[in-house]
């Protein structure tokens, strides 16, 4: 029994991540009204996830939002990050120029962020020991001091019964260089 009490809260905190902390010191902030075009290619990608093909972590900068901008193979996207939170994507598909809009926050740490889902169910609410569930996709956009752009994309499905838990996770990292460097 006693062993039990040492174990659980080792396994509690080691359980725990932060998911997407990239350092400070290698970043520059994102500030509204930014507009800047960048490769649609990454030319680096770091990924924690196991067992899966390299294609699959290699996604373009139109990979990271939805299924229609998914199959576009445009050579550069241009972003706008708007005053009031928006995010528009200007991009061609063969000869036609599309733009879609994201509604998401800057951050005081100087990142973007996107949430697409967010879904949290916690019983009791601070302390979710009988049940919780987790579901979670989203992005963050950094600037590097070399004035490339970072994505962070991070997706989390879990959640626990009692002391029973599972889940799956993803994080990946992708930089952009901006177009004409």
């Amino acid at each position: 029994m006693l062993r039990l009490i040492y174990i659980f809260p080792v396994l509690l905190l080691c359980s725990c991540s932060t998911v997407l902390k990239y350092p400070q010191s290698g970043t520059q902030p994102i500030r509204p009204g930014l507009t800047a075009t960048f490769s649609n290619k990454p030319f680096k990608t770091e990924d924690k996830a196991y067992q899966i093909p390299p294609e699959y972590s290699k996604r373009n900068l139109l990979n990271h939002f939805d299924s229609v901008t998914s199959k576009v193979q445009a050579d550069t996207v241009r972003l706008e990050f708007s005053n009031n939170g928006k995010l528009t994507i200007f991009y061609h598909d063969g000869q036609e120029a599309k733009s879609a809009s994201y509604n998401g926050t800057f951050s005081k740490k100087g990142y973007f962020d996107i949430i697409f889902k967010l879904k949290v169910v916690k019983i009791p609410p601070l302390l979710p020991i009988l049940y919780s569930h987790v579901e979670r996709d989203r992005i963050r956009f950094y600037l590097t001091k070399e004035n490339d752009l970072l994505i962070c994309r991070q997706w989390v499905s879990g959640g626990n019964i009692f002391i029973l838990s599972g889940g799956d996770s993803d994080k990946t990292k992708n930089f952009f260089h901006r177009a004409g460097q």
